[in-house]
Formats: structure tokens, sequence, C-alpha cells
């Protein structure tokens, strides 16, 4: 699991550290927990990450979630 919030700029600034997780745990699955833009013309992050294939998945992470449920929910992925 990769915990990685921010914009499409900040996850281009952070594209070596996914091509390093990649190339350490080659089998892994790696899953990204961020959040999803709010805006139609961003391009999520589990666009760009997953055809480059540095992930297999993404989970939505509402920022600022403080929910006993929704923090429930995300922790059975």
């Amino acid at each position: 699991m990769i915990y990685r919030l921010g914009s499409l700029g900040d996850t281009v600034v952070a594209l070596p550290c996914f091509h390093k997780v990649a190339q350490t745990w080659p089998n892994a699955e790696r899953i990204v927990l961020t959040n999803f833009p709010v805006s139609s013309k961003a391009a999520p992050l589990e666009v760009i990450l997953r055809e480059g294939g540095l992930i297999q998945a993404a989970i939505a992470y509402p920022v600022g979630t403080r929910s006993i449920n929704e923090l429930w929910r995300l922790a059975q992925h």
C-alpha cells in the first residue's frame, strides 16, 4: 500500500519514488491510497501510474476523512 495524496504535478515529482518502489518490489501488488481529483479535467493519478506499470490499483481516500466507518472501510481493502 502506497499512501499518496496530491495533484498531478505532485505525482510527476514523485515518479522516481514510484519507479524505485516498483524496482525494489517487482512482484508485489502495488496499490495506491489517494485522493481522486475534484475536477473532471484533471487526470487521476491511477491512470498515469497504472498505464506505466507502477501500480495495479488505486483506492479513493477522501481528504480529511475522520469518519470511523469510512476509515474502517478503507482498512478492509
